[in-house]
C-alpha cells in the first residue's frame, strides 16, 4: 500500500455462509484503518449485512499468467522490468450469488491494479457476456507487484479480458 493511502478508513470483508445448503448468509464488514504497519482494526462491532444469496458454484479461476515475456506493474517506468518465469500461477477469479433473478459477481484478480478505463470496459465485457447488469459486477486484484500490467502490453490485455470473461461466464 502506498503512501496515498495511509490515514483511510475502509471496511474488511468476511462472509458468512451455509456449505451444506450454498446460501450466503450474510457479509461482515469490520471497520479497518490503513497504516504503514499494515491494516489495523478500528474496534466496534463489525456490520452485518443481510443475504439470502444462492452460490451456485464454487470460486471461478482462469489462468492469466502469460507465456511470453511481459512487462510487470507497480514501480513504475524508471523500474521497467519483464518477467523470465514464475513460481506460482497468477489467476481471475469470480463467484456468483443469486437470489431470484438477480445476480451480483464478485471477480478479483492477481494484478497491481486496474484502472478506472479498464475497469470499465472489463465490467462492460462480462455484462456483455453473462446478462448480468453493470452495477451488479464487482472487481478488485490483489495488488500484486510481480504481475503484467494491463494496458502495457495488447498481448496481455487480450489474455486477461478473454480469461476473465470466461471465468465470469462459468460463474
Amino acid at each position: 500500500v502506498g503512501a496515498p493511502f495511509y490515514n483511510q478508513e475502509a471496511y474488511l470483508a468476511s462472509v458468512e455462509h451455509d456449505p451444506d445448503t450454498k446460501i450466503l448468509k450474510a457479509v461482515h464488514l469490520s471497520p479497518v484503518k490503513i497504516s504503514p504497519l499494515g491494516i489495523e482494526a478500528l474496534g466496534g462491532n463489525p456490520i452485518r449485512l443481510e443475504a439470502n444469496y444462492n452460490v451456485e458454484k464454487e470460486v471461478v479461476a482462469e489462468i492469466i499468467t502469460p507465456d511470453e515475456p511481459m512487462p510487470l506493474g507497480g514501480y513504475g517506468a524508471s523500474s521497467f522490468r519483464l518477467h523470465e518465469n514464475f513460481l506460482d500461477y497468477l489467476y481471475v477469479t469470480c463467484i456468483a450469488f443469486t437470489e431470484g433473478e438477480d445476480t451480483v459477481l464478485m471477480m478479483m484478480a492477481d494484478l497491481g491494479g486496474l484502472g478506472n478505463s479498464h475497469t470499465a470496459t472489463l465490467r462492460k465485457q462480462v455484462s456483455e457476456a453473462t446478462g448480468v447488469p453493470v452495477e451488479n459486477i464487482t472487481f478488485s486484484s490483489s495488488h500484486s507487484h510481480s504481475a503484467p500490467q494491463v494496458g502495457m502490453d495488447p498481448q496481455y490485455d487480450t489474455l486477461f479480458f478473454s480469461a476473465a470473461v470466461t471465468a465470469a461466464k462459468n460463474a
